[in-house]
């Protein structure tokens, strides 16, 4: 099941964190498909053959390890992350806030890229997205008895809770820009009542 929730932020600061990663740490980025970990494994019903981001959160111990993405079969849970040095601002302050943050990445899916859909892997938690720069064709779906389609529109918040198959497209012409946290299971009451300003 996808919602929204009350978990407002300026979208300016968001905008502003995002020219930061693209300026300041330039470094750090890393393209999915050249930087992968296991390039083997990566899933061809997926189309992220130009997809790129930053890794907020790491599995690594050399947090200077370019791709900051977990291993497949991405069955991490939170004691295995570690912030990176683009853990600041308004991302960390919305990490803060989460019980367990973990996985945390920002994410830049091109026109015409996808991802699923997939089935949540272990350990049991949902997902919260945060869309900094979208269009009308981008959109997570979950296919929860009935299906749901929900436009990622910046400065609102989605989450998903993770309990059946989700696609993330961006059908639209120009980037979709996020950012992903998931968080256990556990503490989805917790977090879906949540209502604070950022």
């Amino acid at each position: 099941m996808i919602k929204t929730f009350n978990i407002r932020y300026d979208i300016n600061e968001a905008l502003e964190y995002y020219h930061t990663l693209s300026t300041e740490f330039i470094d750090k980025r890393w393209l999915y498909t050249k930087d992968h970990n296991e390039p083997s494994v990566i899933d061809p019903k997926n189309k992220l053959d130009k997809m790129y981001g930053w890794g907020i959160q790491t599995i690594y111990k050399d947090i200077d390890f370019k791709y900051h993405c977990d291993l497949d079969p991405h069955n991490e849970g939170p004691i295995y992350f570690n912030d990176t040095v683009l853990a600041f601002g308004f991302v960390k302050r919305i990490m803060n806030l989460l019980k367990d943050p973990y996985r945390t990445f920002l994410f830049v899916y091109p026109s015409g890229n996808y991802l699923g859909p997939w089935f949540p892997t272990p350990p049991k938690h949902f997902r919260i997205y945060i869309p900094i720069i979208s269009n009308p064709d981008a959109y997570l779906i979950t296919h929860h008895n009935p299906g749901v389609k929900v436009p990622l529109i910046p400065g609102t918040m989605l989450l998903n809770t993770m309990d059946s198959l989700s696609e993330l497209r961006n059908d639209g012409t120009t980037d979709l820009v996020h950012i992903e946290i998931c968080s256990p299971y556990e503490y989805l009451d917790y977090t879906s009542n949540l209502d604070t300003n950022i």
